[in-house]
C-alpha cells in the first residue's frame, strides 16, 4: 500500500478571533507546517511586506473588521502574484453569499471545522499548482 508523503508548507493564518487563530496554528504545527499569524488584514499586509517573508497559503477569515478576507487576498495577489487562498467562514452555513466571486486558487473552509478537515484541505491546496 502506497502512503503519500504529506506536503508541508508555510501558512499565513489571519483571523481576528484569538482562539481560532491559536487553535488553527496548533493544528497546522502538529501537521508539520510552519505558521505565520496575523490578527487582522493590516497585520497580514505588514508581514508580507517584510523582506524574505514567504508563505504557500493564505488562510484567512472571510469577514473581519477593516480589511475583509477577499480584499486581503486581492492585495496580496497585487503584491506577490498568484496566491493560494483558503477563506474560513461560519456565515456560509447560514446561506450567506459573502464569498462572492471565487478565483481558480480560492477555497472555502466552513467554521467550525475539524483538524482533519483543515489538514486535508491544506494538502489539496498545496498540491494544486499555481498558474505560471
Amino acid at each position: 500500500m502506497d502512503i503519500e508523503t504529506p506536503i508541508v508548507g508555510t501558512i499565513l493564518v489571519v483571523d481576528d478571533e484569538d482562539g481560532i487563530r491559536e487553535l488553527t496554528m496548533d493544528i497546522l504545527e502538529m501537521d508539520d507546517h510552519s505558521v505565520l499569524l496575523a490578527a487582522c488584514g493590516e497585520d497580514a499586509l505588514s508581514i508580507i511586506e517584510g523582506d524574505g517573508v514567504s508563505f504557500d497559503v493564505l488562510l484567512t477569515d472571510l469577514t473581519m473588521p477593516g480589511i475583509s478576507g477577499q480584499e486581503l487576498a486581492r492585495r496580496v495577489r497585487e503584491a506577490r502574484g498568484d496566491t493560494r487562498v483558503i477563506y474560513m467562514s461560519g456565515l456560509l452555513q447560514e446561506g450567506s453569499t459573502e464569498a462572492g466571486e471565487m478565483g481558480a486558487h480560492d477555497w472555502i473552509l466552513e467554521k467550525p471545522f475539524s483538524p482533519d478537515d483543515l489538514c486535508q484541505l491544506i494538502q489539496v491546496v498545496l498540491a494544486t499548482p499555481l498558474s505560471v
